[in-house]
């Protein structure tokens, strides 16, 4: 019998985020906003958005050329006018501080109510999940491609536990599944700003309940599994969106979804 995938929930289902303030979310609490600029961010425009980043961010956005240069400007953007969504902070006032992996933080100003976030990008959309249960958050994009050597990667990199699995499906499920698990891998490094190897080789995930996912860490990674959440849902028909979270709660994660204009 040929094995079927469980059906990704989108993340356009997820409850709505309203206009205006929006109160600071909680330990239980993650916001994920959404901006796909495919079409309308001309360079006036490119250059509107950066002029509200901090002179730092300028001197990087310069030394990155064409795609990933729009990329980073657009991100902070966001990033910058989904903060001011919960304090009332100009966007062009947030300064941020990197982790040692080029993470963004919020170093000023100080807040009543903590915030922590995590920026992905992929193909014309920027993504900023927001939460208050601590630092270490990390989300990812990515898209599912035909013809890629899933399995060669898989065989080379995860844990054998996944690639078994990966054998057991027909191509075309093995390339959703593997770019699934890879989502997965990619958030729990940002949150954690690890490298991308021990991320890889040190998780290995289990994918049958898509509302239920659970995870065996490594022993070198000295992780409890049940102090991390992770999710999955579908941005669109190519792309995969994963969040990572760690959170002292014991209550369900509140999941909530909006979009943000940049103006």
């Amino acid at each position: 019998m040929r094995k079927v995938l469980p059906a990704l929930p989108a993340l356009s289902g997820l409850p709505r985020l309203g206009e205006g303030p929006i109160p600071a979310p909680g330990p239980c609490d993650v916001h994920v906003w959404r901006y796909d600029h495919t079409a309308d961010i001309d360079d006036a425009r490119l250059v509107a958005l950066a002029a509200m980043l901090s002179p730092d961010e300028i001197a990087r956005s310069t030394a990155l050329r064409d795609a990933r240069r729009r990329q980073f400007v657009v991100g902070r953007a966001l990033c910058r006018h989904v903060l001011s969504r919960y304090a009332q902070v100009p966007p062009q006032d947030w300064r941020f501080a990197l982790g040692d992996r080029g993470k963004p933080s919020i170093a000023a100003p100080a807040l009543a109510s903590p915030l922590w976030f995590s920026l992905s990008h992929a193909d014309g959309v920027s993504v900023c999940a927001v939460t208050g249960a601590g630092p270490e958050i990390g989300i990812d994009i990515e898209s599912v491609v035909a013809g890629r050597d899933a399995l060669d990667v898989a065989v080379q990199f995860f844990p054998e536990a996944e690639a078994h699995a990966l054998r057991e499906l027909p191509p075309m499920q093995r390339e959703e599944r593997f770019v699934q698990l890879w989502a997965l891998k990619e958030s729990y490094v940002k949150a954690r700003q690890i490298s991308l190897a021990d991320g890889l080789g040190g998780t290995t995930f289990d994918l049958a309940r898509p509302d239920d996912i659970g995870v065996i860490f490594a022993d070198a990674l000295g992780e409890h599994a049940q102090e991390w959440r992770f999710s999955l849902f579908r941005l669109d028909e190519a792309l995969i969106f994963a969040l990572a979270l760690r959170t002292d709660a014991t209550a369900p994660l509140r999941l909530r979804s909006g979009t943000c204009p940049l103006s």
